[in-house]
């Protein structure tokens, strides 16, 4: 029978298929112990903290370290823990080392003889922290995520105490970047103005036969007229700016003027009284041409009064003065800007 033939063969090559498998597994297996081993040794550090075992990821301990030294990056969980801080420098021109104990952690075992230790089952050996694992925990998240992991935390109103126990973590690794991330999280983070975009106006107001203050005369328009370009065709007399690009801007005002006449503690202003205050004011989206209307609305306000009793004084011995501010605005491409102002001694 040519299916029973030559038996002995057929178990030889059973056997070498056999070993070939195994000595397959066994390699697959020495390579799974190796890759073990070298992320035991290199990629991960053990701690015992505070009775609880962490095995924490090695880049996100260097994150910890270069914080602790320098601590000046707005958000540490911007582009993932291997983000590196710049190096702070204290008074004497020395680099500043931060907490000891990160660096102490990142030598590892060999270098562990002279600090308190634990061993595991297995014979892994783990450095012992005498600090609250769960405020380590969250001072690591907070290192490796930033502005992501506090919006988290401070999104619930109960997390008041854990966050003062971060802090408390922070401080003790020297870690400073906390309150200024969480005000960016809680208040809005600070806008970064461009040196570019600026548009300038300067101008004077114009006095009626009477020496009453009627207009402002915008003598001198520079700048970038992509931010905006003065409006001459507007058909009014007064100046006019029109905004081209929308955007948030930061809006100096300097008034060189007079003190006007102020009113009173016990009047008041009603529809007909002039405004007081110089002031920079946007139109509604159309213009009309009723005077009486409530056709724009004030952006900026500057001013200052004179509360001389006596109006020949006011009039004969005027309070110079000089104001000025800055103050940020948002604005919109089509938005139309002017200047207005108060009557009375200016």
């Amino acid at each position: 029978n040519k299916y029973s033939h030559h038996p002995a063969n057929h178990s030889g090559k059973t056997n070498v298929k056999a070993n070939k498998m195994a000595q397959s597994a066994a390699a697959s297996d020495n390579k799974k112990r190796k890759l073990t081993s070298i992320i035991n040794h290199k990629e991960l550090l053990f701690l015992n903290v505070g009775g609880a075992k962490r095995n924490i990821r090695r880049s996100v301990w260097n994150a910890l370290r270069d914080a602790s030294c320098g601590g000046k990056t707005p958000s540490l969980g911007q582009g993932g823990v291997e983000a590196r801080v710049e190096v702070e420098v204290n008074s004497s021109g020395s680099q500043n080392q931060g907490n000891p104990l990160c660096d102490l952690v990142l030598k590892g075992a060999a270098h562990w003889s002279d600090v308190p230790t634990t061993s595991d089952d297995d014979g892994t050996i783990r450095i012992y922290l005498d600090r609250n694992p769960q405020a380590l925990d969250d001072l690591l998240e907070y290192i490796e995520y930033g502005k992501v992991f506090l919006k988290g935390l401070i999104s619930k109103d109960d997390n008041g105490a854990r966050l003062e126990r971060l802090q408390m973590e922070c401080d003790y690794f020297t870690v400073n970047t906390l309150m200024k991330d969480v005000d960016d999280v809680m208040f809005g983070e600070a806008v970064s103005f461009r040196a570019d975009g600026w548009f300038r106006i300067a101008g004077d107001c114009l006095r009626d036969e009477d020496g009453d203050a009627v207009n402002w005369n915008w003598r001198k328009v520079c700048g970038n007229e992509s931010i905006a370009t003065r409006n001459s065709g507007n058909g009014r007399s007064i100046s006019i700016c029109d905004v081209k690009t929308t955007g948030t801007y930061l809006m100096f005002f300097s008034l060189h003027s007079v003190a006007v006449t102020a009113l009173s503690p016990t009047q008041f202003y009603t529809k007909d009284c002039t405004d007081e205050f110089v002031q920079v004011s946007m139109f509604h989206e159309v213009m009309t041409k009723s005077e009486d209307g409530h056709w724009a609305f004030p952006l900026v306000r500057c001013g200052a009064f004179d509360y001389r009793d006596n109006e020949e004084t006011r009039e004969n011995e005027p309070l110079l003065f000089t104001a000025a501010f800055a103050e940020p605005v948002s604005l919109k491409k089509g938005n139309r800007l002017y200047c207005s102002h108060g009557y009375g001694i200016m």
